[in-house]
């Protein structure tokens, strides 16, 4: 099955509860603008994060594998500028086993992050 961005871009999944309205507000918004498959370099980010989360590796190890091309988790939020949650899962089909990786990403004024 092909995967499409608004899978991908949102760092929030369906099933966490948003408080904030205008994070839940600009979620919404990705989600209906986003619809376009993803390929290439936002491909190769997200299963170098989902790789990383299985390897258990930092956020500053991460940065390292993926580069800014991470930015593309953040992108839709980058205007809002509060800290955003990006989780990677990959699950093993045998054991049931799911690796987590939970990181937060400060986007700062200039649409840099860290």
């Amino acid at each position: 099955s092909m995967t499409t961005a608004k899978q991908l871009f949102l760092p929030l999944t369906d099933s966490t509860p948003i408080q904030d309205s205008f994070l839940r507000s600009a979620r919404n918004d990705a989600g209906k603008e986003e619809q376009k498959l993803i390929t290439g370099k936002r491909m190769d980010v997200f299963v170098a994060i989902s790789r990383a989360g299985t390897a258990g590796l930092t956020m500053r190890e991460m940065v390292a594998i993926s580069g800014r091309g991470i930015n593309c988790w953040t992108q839709p939020f980058k205007d809002l500028r509060q800290m955003k949650v990006i989780e990677a899962t990959n699950e093993r089909r045998g054991g049931g086993t799911v690796h987590r990786l939970r990181a937060t990403v400060v986007v700062n004024e200039d649409g840099s992050w860290r």
